[in-house]
């Protein structure tokens, strides 16, 4: 035994009436006392049954049949009748197993059920017939470290556990988890893993960096120095200290809580100190305020400094100062108190300067908003003048341009082009409203003779006076265009009679113009064809027999007018 264990360190010790069940950071040693033969188990990571950490922290013998292993990865479970263990792992959010694997310590509750001390508290183990459930035990005030070293069940079946920083206890009836304080005579400090025990009478040791700590169950629980160490009648919370704009109020000016007091107007900052009158163990007591109105959760005062609260550039009004002192331990309890203050309103915070500022602003914006709408009414007439001109320009040049496209440039009547799509639309028109038009082609008689021997000026002379004639005979709604060479067209929106009459005032117009030519006075006449269109022919029908018509006009001596 000894050449086996010489070199490894030893971590936890248990027996039962077969078994000396040895822990060490390399495994677990079990060592048959019938047989004196020693068993080093070992984990497998490709045997499920092996054990399940080699790390081991605590052994806790339920029977002489069952030992359970606490490891760094979980808890072996050792039983004669089986070969192999029964592992559980821990998981934090299944609450029906233990919160973490890394199991610190183990403890036998009263019942016989199994405590299970872990990183993350105490869990509890009920036995199932389906095997194991845990209850996790979480401590209703925990100021200590979760993690937990030693378990410990007193005979009044309290849960005691030791932690790097403090002891707690948690009664599984109430349900409740005190952590002990100086109130209740147990200093703080870091205490041992495995320097813990129950005596038979009762007591419990806890070891460490400040040396044996003895605790009496029956005294720290049920004695009535200790049931009546609440808070009483007399202990409450006190204003100590007041100071505006650093300025510190002497003592007996001090407020009293729930009693109103008046802050002068213009105070910048507000310091307000306050102390619980329980002077029986001031390390156990936590400080807390909140400025209502102002605060929306409680502000914690950090441990060992002094309770100050402490305000800026508060507004004027009615506030209250809620300040909250919880004290510790076993027979733990809290108090609250008020301290009431007002804060004078600033010269410019009353309610009739607010009511002439706010006029002044709406007085200013008004003029503002008057302004911006004159300047903006100016410049949108700039711009509308400029783009009423620039309009004006684009369509007198787009007038250029269309009678540019439209008008024949000797004449001035309509061209080839604008005069047949004029024709077209005047002939669906016609055929939509059931009217009369009619169609005459208009020739200057002898004007090839008159182009050859006075020469191309003089003609066109004479076609400028025939187009002015043509222009200055027709009515509003009939209209004229140069068809080719001295040809023109004249549609007239009336019947054959109607159309008659004007091809023959044209044509008598004719007659009274002279074209003077240096000494020579030139005489003008013209040949018409006038016909009328019915609802049968097109325009291009139309222009051919107005053309034939034409024709038969010349033939028959000229200067006359056919149809």
């Amino acid at each position: 035994m000894d050449d086996i264990l010489g070199k490894e360190t030893i971590t936890a010790l248990a027996e039962t009436k077969y078994n000396l069940f040895i822990g060490t950071n390399s495994g677990l040693y079990v060592k048959d006392r019938s047989t004196e033969k020693v068993t080093h188990f070992t984990h497998n990571i490709d045997d499920r049954d092996s054990l399940i950490g080699d790390h081991i922290k605590d052994i806790a013998v339920r029977s002489d049949e069952e030992v359970w292993i606490a490891t760094t990865d979980g808890i072996s479970i050792h039983d004669t009748h089986r070969s192999g263990f029964n592992n559980l792992l821990g998981k934090p959010d299944d609450r029906l197993l233990f919160s973490h694997s890394f199991v610190t310590s183990l403890a036998t509750d009263n019942d016989n059920s199994m405590l299970v001390g872990s990183f993350n508290g105490i869990s509890h183990l009920f036995p199932t017939k389906n095997g194991y459930n845990f209850n996790n035990i979480y401590r209703k005030n925990k100021p200590s470290s979760n993690e937990i070293n030693r378990l410990i069940v007193d005979k009044f079946g309290h849960i005691w556990s030791s932690s790097p920083d403090g002891i707690s206890v948690f009664d599984s009836v109430n349900r409740q988890s005190h952590f002990l304080g100086q109130r209740d005579h147990v200093s703080s400090g870091h205490f041992s893993q495995r320097a813990s025990v129950l005596t038979e009478d009762g007591s419990i040791l806890f070891g460490g960096t400040n040396g044996l700590t003895v605790i009496a169950p029956e005294q720290i629980l049920f004695s009535p120095a200790q049931l009546g160490n609440g808070g009483n009648s007399a202990t409450k919370i006190q204003i100590t200290a007041l100071d505006l704009n650093e300025k510190t109020l002497p003592f007996g000016l001090l407020p009293h809580t729930d009693q109103m007091f008046d802050i002068p107007p213009g105070t910048r900052s507000l310091r307000v100190g306050f102390i619980l009158s329980d002077y029986s163990a001031p390390n156990d007591v936590r400080y807390s305020y909140k400025l209502e109105g102002i605060d929306s959760e409680w502000i914690r005062i950090p441990d060992n400094t002094p309770p100050v609260a402490i305000y800026t550039n508060l507004p004027s009004g009615h506030y209250a100062l809620h300040m909250r002192a919880e004290v510790l331990g076993l027979h733990s309890y809290q108090k609250e108190a008020r301290f009431l203050f007002k804060v004078a309103p600033r010269w410019y915070e009353h309610w009739q300067i607010g009511i002439a500022v706010a006029a002044l602003n709406l007085l200013a914006l008004y003029l503002a908003v008057l302004f911006r709408t004159f300047l903006l009414e100016r410049r949108t007439r700039r711009l509308q003048h400029l783009v009423d001109d620039r309009t004006h320009e684009l369509q007198q040049a787009n007038k250029q341009l269309s009678e540019l496209a439209n008008t024949d440039v000797l004449t001035g009547l309509l061209n080839r082009r604008a005069l047949m799509a004029k024709l077209s639309e005047l002939h669906q028109d016609a055929l939509l409203n059931e009217n009369a038009i009619s169609i005459a082609m208009l020739d200057v008689d002898h004007f090839k003779k008159i182009n050859d021997r006075y020469g191309h000026l003089v003609g066109d002379d004479v076609m400028r006076n025939a187009a002015s004639i043509i222009r200055n005979n027709i009515r509003q709604e009939d209209f004229a265009g140069r068809y080719g060479g001295d040809e023109f067209i004249i549609a007239i929106s009336a019947s054959i009679e109607m159309s008659r009459h004007i091809a023959e005032r044209i044509r008598n117009e004719f007659t009274k113009i002279v074209i003077k030519n240096g000494e020579t006075e030139l005489k003008i006449t013209v040949s018409i064809g006038l016909f009328e269109i019915t609802t049968e022919e097109s325009i291009s029908i139309a222009l051919d027999k107005a053309d034939s018509l034409l024709y038969w006009a010349k033939n028959n001596g000229r200067n006359r007018v056919e149809s």
